[in-house]
């Protein structure tokens, strides 16, 4: 298991946070005389204002995971988990969860796999003797 932070992407944070950047007073910072000034400034508001509504948090990741195995798609997973111990098969079958888990997947899988085997396709046969060595 591998802890990271970072930072929330909830969208309940983000409206919010375009309301406050929408409706701030810049003056302060058009009457700095220094554009190190003005940097820092700006920089100051954006984080102080990013730690307010969107603050860091910490995702346990596990090392041997997929790298289409995503927040989202272990929501579906734990979803239809869900419904089948609840006894709701419909759902577990045909319904809602296993349709957009198969979904997920496929476009998950093609987004990660099929570049890097293009990758592997269009090299030269000197790498491929590499990558391929036991």
């Amino acid at each position: 298991m591998l802890q990271q932070c970072r930072r929330s992407s909830d969208p309940s944070g983000k409206t919010p946070l375009c309301h406050h950047l929408k409706h701030f007073d810049w003056r302060t910072l058009y009457s700095l005389d220094y554009y190190a000034d003005m940097v820092i400034y700006f920089y100051y508001v954006i984080q102080s204002l990013l730690n307010d509504y969107l603050p860091m948090i910490k995702v346990t990741m596990c090392t041997t995971d997929k790298p289409w195995v995503t927040l989202s798609f272990r929501v579906l997973v734990k979803n239809r988990q869900r419904a089948f111990m609840r006894g709701d098969l419909v759902r577990y079958q045909y319904g809602y969860y296993f349709g957009a888990r198969h979904v997920w997947v496929c476009r998950s899988v093609c987004m990660y796999v099929r570049p890097s085997i293009k990758m592997v396709r269009f090299s030269s046969s000197k790498d491929q003797n590499v990558l391929y060595r036991p």
